[in-house]
């Protein structure tokens, strides 16, 4: 399932939201168009991508968060893809 997770100056995680019903348009703009790339683990949410978000999920921005979309499966930090290769 994906998730909108963000972490405080303290790099502390201060959200965690799950997001149900991604359609795969909706994946690709949130992922910057490029979905079939993503290999497990944060990326940054783009000022986009926040809008798509709090219109279609109703999510608050605040100023001082970092915000990431994220992908889980049973728990947060287990992602899912295979390792980038060096």
């Amino acid at each position: 399932m994906w998730a909108v997770t963000g972490y405080g100056r303290d790099e502390s995680l201060v959200f965690e939201q799950d997001l149900d019903g991604i359609g795969e348009e909706e994946l690709a703009r949130l992922l910057d168009g490029h979905p079939g790339e993503y290999r497990g683990g944060d990326v940054a949410l783009s000022a986009e991508g926040r809008r798509l978000l709090a219109d279609s999920h109703g999510i608050r921005f605040e100023p001082d968060v970092e915000y990431f979309l994220s992908y889980f499966r049973d728990y947060p930090g287990q992602v899912v893809g295979p390792p980038l290769q060096p």
